[in-house]
């Protein structure tokens, strides 16, 4: 194996090993924006599993989030709305003017 290959096959697993530390950290963040807690131990395990499955998981993962924030988004204008009716209806009672 030629000087050069090995350096391209050096760089090439660096990269792969940092992709993963990414998708882990990034599969971290979602989970605990979703409520889940991630020990350490299940970092370590994380960190163990081939880029693929971190890749499939992280966009998975991805996917709860966004429907996470849309949810919420639709929540709050429901709300946004409620009150905004409610502050058009007419009033009632003694001290409606």
């Amino acid at each position: 194996m030629s000087e050069g290959a090995r350096k391209a096959g050096q760089f090439a697993g660096a990269v792969e090993r940092l992709a993963g530390v990414l998708a882990v950290n990034e599969i971290i963040r979602a989970r605990r924006f979703l409520g889940v807690d991630t020990s350490g131990e299940e970092r370590e395990t994380l960190l163990g599993m081939p880029l693929p499955e971190l890749l499939h998981a992280a966009q998975a993962l991805t996917s709860a989030v966004c429907l996470r924030q849309q949810t919420e988004t639709a929540e709050h204008m429901r709300e946004l709305v409620a009150q905004q009716k409610a502050a058009q209806e007419p009033r009632k009672g003694p001290f409606a003017s």
